[in-house]
């Protein structure tokens, strides 16, 4: 997607789990996505990247209120994978979602696009895009 809002030229994501599901007395969610952000300098003839991975998960009922999220940045190899069961709408335990993902699934072929038309692919951990 076009990254001009974030300063960016180009965005790739990945939602890695986006699911919700009920429980008994509360709603649930689960938010997971992963992001390469890119700038290109066609000066260097280079794309310089930056990973970022997004988690947002949130619990509602009466009387509570439950959220976390986590966000990281830099170069980012990883394998994630998971899974939650919870009550359904018939009241029978289910599995609500299951995911696995690793970055190189989305990584890896972005990279060896880049390097055949002619660029360099640079991953940039520290520092301005």
């Amino acid at each position: 997607m076009d990254g001009r809002d974030e300063g960016v030229d180009l965005i790739v994501e990945w939602k890695i789990v986006e699911a919700e599901w009920y429980e008994i007395f509360a709603k649930a969610g689960l938010k997971k996505s992963f992001r390469i952000m890119f700038k290109f300098d066609e000066a260097k003839h280079e794309v310089r990247a930056r990973d970022q991975e997004y988690s947002l998960s949130w619990s509602a009922g009466v009387p509570r209120l439950e959220a976390s999220m986590s966000r990281t940045s830099g170069q980012i190899k990883s394998f994630q994978f998971g899974t939650a069961y919870a009550f359904t709408e018939e009241l029978r335990p289910g599995q609500v979602y299951q995911y696995r993902f690793t970055t190189s699934e989305l990584k890896g072929p972005i990279q060896e696009a880049v390097t055949q038309c002619g660029w360099a692919y640079k991953g940039i951990t520290f520092g301005k895009l």
